[in-house]
């Protein structure tokens, strides 16, 4: 929901968030991509004062708050499997013997980690080739946020988001610990943009493509 590839800049969702948030601080966005070889790049470029803010469907949990700061959540979204119709897949038990794909440091990794054997997760398949495993069989389903599964499914006619969800989200601004005043403006921005409508008009403008 962030970059579109050969595009001079970001479009979508979370870039209109991010330009929306730098404009109510009275600056411009200024986006950054995520250098090279970093595991956990959202969190790292904040420790790393590579970058002031992470809007990336980031999902709030306890474990990434030891590390960073997350605003008020402006978004609901959760765990959710993409598979192809006809699966069988009705359950996350249905999940179990299955080769299942997941991404690296993504809540879809550490619940796969939690809840499925370790030799039927997958996760060293980069996002373009998902759809291919799933048709080829060479893998039963992918876990990822709802929405973004959509967004492929929508792309992709040969593979379906299944009705479950597997958990439920909140994601946030993410800021680097020891900026209590950044914070508190983006979390006075979020609380503005919701009840002013901005929130509610780019989810209209943008989740429909996805």
């Amino acid at each position: 929901m962030v970059w579109k590839r050969d595009e001079p800049s970001p479009t979508g969702l979370e870039p209109d968030i991010a330009r929306e948030i730098a404009k109510r601080l009275g600056t411009k966005a200024e986006f950054v991509a995520r250098p090279s070889g970093m595991r956990k790049p959202r969190m790292e470029m904040l420790e790393g004062d590579l970058a002031d803010i992470v809007v990336s469907t980031f999902t709030i949990n306890e474990s990434r708050k030891e590390r960073v700061d997350f605003s008020i959540p402006y978004f609901t979204d959760g765990l959710g499997v993409l598979a192809l119709p006809g699966s069988g897949i009705e359950s996350s038990s249905d999940l179990e013997g299955k080769m299942v794909i997941v991404r690296s440091s993504t809540t879809g990794f550490e619940w796969a980690k939690e809840n499925l054997e370790s030799d039927n997760v997958i996760s060293s398949v980069d996002v373009e080739q998902v759809v291919e495993r799933l048709l080829s069989k060479k893998a039963h389903a992918y876990i990822n946020d709802k929405s973004s599964l959509e967004a492929m499914a929508s792309r992709n006619p040969g593979v379906v988001v299944l009705p479950m969800y597997l958990t439920g989200e909140n994601w946030g601004v993410a800021v680097a610990k020891g900026r209590p005043g950044l914070l508190k403006a983006i979390n006075s921005i979020i609380r503005k943009m919701t009840s002013d409508g901005t929130l509610v008009r780019f989810r209209s403008k943008w989740m429909k493509l996805y």
